[in-house]
This record gives C-alpha cells, sequence and structure tokens, in this order.
C-alpha cells in the first residue's frame, strides 16, 4: 500500500475587509476543503486584492489554509469593494428564516496539466445554526473547465441535526482532466522519457454518518465508490508502452469506520481547538477481484494569536 504522509503549515498575512459576523467570513474553510482543484481561492472580499495568489498555485492536489491574521477597519475604500463584491452575495448576514443563503464567486486557475480556467464556488448556508451546535448546514458546489479540455464538479454537504449531536457528510466528485503518469516507484517518477499524457474519468463519491458518543468524540460509518477510466494515452517515447499498458479501468468500493475527536468551535470555519480523525475501512477492487485495507490519519489544530489578531493552524495527514 502507497502511504503518503503530508504536513502543511502555512498562512497568509491578509487584510480582511469582512465582520466575522458576516456571511463571508465563512468562506475561507469552504475553500480549503476544495483546495485540490483551488488551492488559493482567498476570502470574497479580497478575491482581486490577492489574485496573483490564484496563479501562484500551480498543483491541483495540493492543500492549502488560508488564515487571516490582520483585520483591518473598514474605511470609504473598503466599503466601497464591500459594495461591489456584494453582487456575489458576499453582504448577506445568515438569515435562517431565508432558507438557502447562497453566495458565489468565479475564479482563474493554472495548473501545468490542465493550463488556464474558469471555475465557479457557490456556496449555500441553511438550517437552524442551534441544529449544530452554533453553526448552520452547508453546500458548496464547485465546477469548473480548462483550455485543454479538463472538465468537472464538485459537490459537498455537511448537515448538523440534533444540535450537532449527529453529522451527514456528503462528499461527491465527477470529473475529466488531463493527467500524468511515470510509472510506480521512484525511481520510474525520475525518468523524464516515461512520461505518458492522458485523460483521466473519475467518478467519486463517499457519504459519512457521525454521532456524539460522548463529549468531543464522535463515532460513525461510511461507505465510497470510485470508478476510474483512463482515455486517449499518448507518449513520446516508444518504450513507454508497457508503462501505457498499466493504465487500466478501475473501480472499487467499500466501508469504513470514523473515530473523530473534535474541540474545533466551528467546522467549517474553525477559529480554535483540534481535530483528530482515522478512518479505517475494507474495500474490494473490483476490477482485479481482490480486498484490501485501507487508513486514513489527520490531525490539526488552531492557536489563537492574541492579542495579535489572526490564528496559527497546521495539519498533518497520512494515508
Amino acid at each position: 500500500m502507497i502511504r503518503k504522509l503530508q504536513m502543511k503549515i502555512c498562512s497568509f498575512f491578509t487584510f480582511e475587509y469582512a465582520h466575522l459576523s458576516r456571511f463571508s467570513s465563512i468562506i475561507p474553510a469552504f475553500i480549503n476543503d476544495l483546495s485540490y482543484l483551488y488551492p488559493c481561492i482567498p476570502n470574497l472580499r479580497t478575491l482581486y486584492l490577492r489574485w496573483a495568489a490564484v496563479l501562484v498555485c500551480l498543483s491541483p492536489q495540493s492543500q492549502m489554509i488560508i488564515l487571516t491574521l490582520f483585520e483591518h477597519t473598514p474605511n470609504s475604500t473598503t466599503d466601497k469593494l464591500d459594495s461591489f463584491l456584494g453582487v456575489f452575495g458576499a453582504e448577506s448576514e445568515y438569515d435562517k428564516e431565508k432558507g438557502l443563503n447562497s453566495s458565489y464567486i468565479p475564479a482563474v486557475f493554472y495548473t501545468p496539466e490542465q493550463g488556464l480556467g474558469l471555475g465557479l464556488l457557490y456556496v449555500g448556508l441553511y438550517g437552524d445554526p442551534s441544529d449544530g451546535a452554533g453553526q448552520p448546514s452547508s453546500m458548496v458546489i464547485n465546477p469548473y473547465a480548462s483550455s485543454n479540455g479538463s472538465i468537472g464538479i464538485t459537490f459537498s454537504n455537511k448537515h448538523f441535526y440534533n444540535g450537532g449531536d449527529n453529522r451527514v457528510y456528503t462528499d461527491i466528485k465527477v470529473f475529466d482532466d488531463a493527467a500524468v503518469y511515470y510509472g510506480q516507484g521512484y525511481e520510474n517518477g525520475q525518468q523524464d522519457g516515461n512520461k505518458i499524457n492522458f485523460k483521466e474519468q473519475v467518478v467519486d463519491i463517499k457519504p459519512t454518518w457521525l454521532t456524539r458518543v460522548s463529549g468531543d468524540y464522535f463515532l460513525g460509518f461510511g461507505g465510497n465508490i470510485k470508478s476510474v477510466r483512463p482515455q486517449d494515452k499518448t507518449f513520446e517515447n516508444q518504450n513507454s508502452d508497457y508503462l501505457a499498458d498499466e493504465l487500466t479501468d478501475n473501480t472499487s468500493y467499500g466501508v469504513f469506520v470514523s473515530n473523530v475527536f473534535d474541540t474545533r468551535d466551528n467546522v467549517t470555519n474553525a477559529t480554535k481547538g483540534t481535530l483528530l480523525q482515522a478512518d479505517l475501512g475494507l474495500y474490494h477492487d473490483a476490477t482485479n477481484s481482490e480486498n484490501f485495507g485501507k487508513y486514513s490519519i489527520k490531525a490539526s489544530q488552531y492557536h489563537s494569536l492574541a492579542p495579535v489578531p489572526g490564528l496559527l493552524a497546521w495539519q498533518v495527514q497520512a494515508t
């Protein structure tokens, strides 16, 4: 089993033009959930001030946490900016009586494999905050398309009920993306002649249900089905045809148990607390008729920088 260990400690020194009570302050946490597509899409109010940061992020698989470290007292200039970005729904305060509170943001991204692309991030908040221990449920839809024909959409829903004692997460990804393959193992990855370009068609569905067992400890289970189909394989080195044969259609499905210790003050927009999560699953590879186990471990923590405004966050992941 391929094991990966990721550690990310990152922060951005940016100006924040939104009051924390306003709708747009929750956007950065949603962005983090979708960062494999757009790793540095900023807060609604600072999108155009940090446009270059979007273009610098070249890897669609990277994950970053966008942290607001310094607040800025609104003035006439920022008020005008707020008014302009209000077209996208940034100015609305959350109103449970409204039903679905919507906001959206267009974005530009670039990756070596996908080229220049356009996307849209739609965020919808709904439900009584008391059902989620002070936080509303959320829905995020993220379609995108790029210059080389890559296209995809992701859907993420975090639903809270019973005063936050129960949670249902639903994640769906459907995309047809440009990808690169060099073969298995480190040595193959260092050989430029092994490069194979192909289109990767993926459907990935993952629902999870959690219930509070005691205090901040949650226990639950979920399922995952994933289908991968490589298409349009091309390579310059004809001796790499055997590597192209390794790219075959594959479908896997399975179930997992999720153990979560969560002291965060807000799941989608944490300002303090700790998250420890361990998922253990049993899967079946339908293509090769094989069973395999899979684990995923994640730890993250949020620290206030008081008396300086802002926070510092770190995260470690292992799969």
